[in-house]
């Protein structure tokens, strides 16, 4: 029994350590911690309040954590650190530069604001994705069914009343031979496949290049330079509206990046900007950000109202990102349904040619 006992004991504590911390989770934790500290609230007090109040055991415990290292004598952002797959470096550094400013309340309030934008514009990359896919799984499925279950008895019943197969049946049922000689060939392809490309796409690889296709297909290119050029400006102007280094600033954006291309012209850019020159010239070299994000940057530098010139660009870019997710879903969806159509209405017509010849054949 005891041992019994002890294996569910570890059981529960893999679950527990591998569990996810949910990024509402993570928003809620920011803007309760951010309205103690306003409200004068002592740090450590406020993560042990904290700890109480979240569900997630994982969660707690990594409070709990940073709070026993606050109360050792380390300061907040250190504390945090130690838990690099829970705080990202770009929250561990907001943190340091909001204690070093002494503005930890406003901090706590933009890291809020800015993770539930990246969570806003993951869902609706999501919900745009959503219904192309379903339609895609769905009827792949009934067409599958069709062609290797339901075809073959219509096959059968033809070929023995000597009824010649029209031109899409005889092609329907070619492909379901083919299917039921080759299914275990065509499911190790899709799982090689599968297993090349998260292989391939790792950074030390070839990345970069599936990168480069990425931004170059059409309707998803667009979208996926307009995410990364918004999520870079906005996380910028955060950092920098924050007092950071220059530097360090262009570092810890980059981190939230997740496109090659974009981010070897923005260590382009850290690059030249480290030379002495400004920010406008390597980005506009690059090829890769608009005119109109270069622009407004050149306009920022000259005026001196840099992180606020970045927030207007990210705006603009989260506005048109609304507007192509939009669009993209009203022609993805006809679209699809065209395609799935035309499959159906080639295996209604495979069914049914063969039936008004054996009409034609029983009528003579």
């Amino acid at each position: 029994m005891d041992f019994i006992n002890e294996w569910m004991e570890k059981i529960r504590e893999f679950l527990i350590a591998t569990s996810s911390i949910k990024n509402e989770e993570m928003v809620m934790f920011v803007v309760q911690l951010g309205s103690m500290l306003g409200a004068g609230i002592s740090l450590a007090v406020s993560l042990n309040i904290l700890s109480q109040q979240v569900s997630n055991v994982r969660f707690q415990r990594v409070i709990l954590e940073v709070l026993h290292s606050v109360e050792g004598g380390s300061s907040f952002a250190d504390a945090l650190a130690l838990h690099p797959n829970v705080f990202s470096p770009l929250f561990i550094n907001m943190v340091k530069a909001g204690e070093s400013s002494g503005e930890i309340e406003s901090i706590m309030k933009r890291l809020a604001q800015f993770m539930q934008y990246e969570a806003e514009i993951r869902s609706k990359v999501s919900a745009a994705l959503f219904y192309p896919m379903i339609l895609i799984v769905v009827g792949s499925v009934v067409l599958t069914t069709v062609i290797v279950f339901v075809l073959p008895g219509f096959v059968k019943i033809f070929l023995d009343a000597k009824v010649p197969l029209p031109l899409p049946t005889y092609l329907m049922y070619k492909l379901n031979l083919f299917l039921r000689a080759t299914w275990p060939l065509i499911i190790l392809l899709v799982v090689g496949v599968f297993f090349a490309y998260r292989y391939y796409n790792r950074p030390e690889r070839y990345k970069y290049q599936i990168d480069a296709v990425k931004l170059r297909t059409p309707i998803f290119g667009k979208l996926i330079r307009e995410v990364n050029v918004s999520r870079f400006f906005r996380t910028f102007s955060m950092l920098f509206a924050s007092g950071l280094p220059l530097m360090q600033v262009l570092d810890n954006s980059l981190r939230v990046v997740d496109n090659l291309v974009v981010v070897k012209a923005i260590e382009e850019v850290k690059a030249a900007v480290s030379r002495g020159r400004s920010m406008a010239d390597p980005l506009r070299e690059s090829g890769v950000f608009p005119p109109l994000a270069v622009q407004m940057v050149a306009v920022g530098e000259e005026t001196g109202a840099l992180d606020a010139m970045l927030t207007r660009v990210s705006d603009y870019y989260d506005f048109s990102i609304d507007d192509a997710i939009k669009k993209m879903t009203k022609l993805i969806e006809p679209i699809f349904l065209l395609v799935l159509g035309g499959g159906v209405g080639f295996i209604f017509a495979s069914m049914m040619l063969p039936m008004f010849n054996m009409a034609k054949t029983l009528h003579h």
